[in-house]
């Protein structure tokens, strides 16, 4: 559904929204894969969640080719959430398999982190819950309170890791792997005595290889875990994945799990100096490059919060950037203004150094429909 603008006494543009409701993950899937992902309202507490499809076209971009330079960009579209909830905790983690959606986790004010999770099932009734609602079961807690644990999503199952609340002994309480079937976690292998309990982590799935790869940024540690076997492997005997090449740890900048294309090419965006950092598996390389094309799509704000972005692989070449918009629009509009940015990952090792590039194909603009919306975090379905 688009938006008009129509012409009023003054000559000004006088903008007129419509908006659509946006689908829920069922639905979605059926017309191609997604995105879901939530937002919070900064003064209810309440979290809103919606679905946008990425597969659109490299071409299909908010600017079209016949348009002059002195015309208005078209306007965004306007979505309304398909699920909103009051109940799920903050600092809860979001995650998905297929249209079953999750919040593992998390604290609600004065009270200590939950062991619980939220489960909200779009296509059928199989789990005891109500279809299409968010719902907990004390039967049904993981085996650790955890607070923003980390989750990756990997051959049907979650494997929730860290966020712990308390410290712990050794490392078999570390993480968990929770079954969608049974709705039950199981304890996952124990803890490599290099990663160390409070570190902060980075994590990556190596779906190619059915691993995940664990590093530790506060220590010389990077190890992959085989998902069938649960065991672990130490993933790199040179320190070239923790520091990089030089004095400068690239680790500063980079957190949470990596965007990973091409199999072995791992990718974090950091909001400060538009830059991407990757790390390519093969040539034991870091790269560091700006995202070419993404000043075209919105303005970013030095000071722009961590969590007001995610990025998310889509598939063997590309990555999506989701960004809230910062820009003078977006302030000027009583609208949180909302960008799905389709970028493309290459690299040439033709010549002496391999090149990265990173470039933006194509994107998709969105407004929501309250200014108090703060980004939380996306999972692609």
């Amino acid at each position: 559904m688009t938006n008009v603008r129509k012409r009023t006494r003054s000559g000004g543009a006088k903008l007129e929204l419509k908006w659509c409701d946006s689908l829920t993950p069922h639905q979605q899937l059926q017309e191609g894969r997604s995105i879901c992902f939530r937002v919070a309202d900064t003064g209810t507490g309440v979290f809103e969640f919606y679905c946008i499809p990425f597969d659109f076209d490299d071409d299909s971009d908010s600017q079209p080719k016949n348009q002059k330079n002195d015309e208005p960009p078209p306007l965004p579209t306007g979505i309304l959430p398909f699920q909103e909830n009051g109940e799920i905790p903050w600092l809860s983690t979001f995650a998905a398999v297929g249209s079953s959606l999750f919040c593992f986790g998390g604290k609600k004010t004065g009270e200590f982190p939950l062991s619980s999770f939220y489960r909200c099932d779009d296509d059928d009734d199989t789990t005891g819950g109500i279809r299409g609602r968010w719902y907990t079961n004390s039967s049904f807690d993981m085996i650790h309170a955890r607070c923003q644990p980390q989750i990756i999503a990997m051959g049907g199952n979650l494997l929730v890791i860290g966020g712990l609340w308390k410290n712990w002994e050794d490392g078999s309480s570390w993480a968990e792997v929770f079954d969608p079937c049974s709705n039950l976690s199981s304890p996952a292998a124990s803890l490599p005595n290099e990663l160390q309990p409070k570190a902060k982590l980075v994590t990556a799935a190596l779906r190619s290889s059915n691993q995940i790869l664990v590093a530790s940024t506060f220590s010389n540690a990077a190890f992959v875990c085989d998902v069938r076997t649960l065991v672990w492997d130490v993933f790199d005997q040179s320190d070239q994945f923790v520091f990089g090449k030089g004095t400068v740890s690239h680790f500063r900048d980079v957190q949470g799990e990596a965007a990973v294309v091409k199999d072995t090419i791992l990718c974090w965006f950091h909001f400060r100096g538009n830059l991407l950092h990757a790390y390519d598996l093969k040539l034991k390389m870091w790269f560091e490059k700006p995202i070419t094309g993404l000043k075209k799509v919105c303005k970013i704000m030095s000071d722009l919060y961590d969590n007001d972005f995610s990025l998310l692989p889509l598939d063997y070449d590309h990555i999506c950037l989701l960004l809230f918009d910062h820009s003078p629009y977006g302030a000027q509009t009583c609208y949180s203004v909302f960008h799905c940015i389709k970028v493309l990952v290459s690299i040439n090792c033709t010549g002496e150094r391999p090149i990265f590039k990173a470039s933006v194909i194509s994107f998709r603009s969105y407004l929501l429909k309250k200014m108090s919306l703060h980004f939380i975090e996306a999972v692609v379905l």
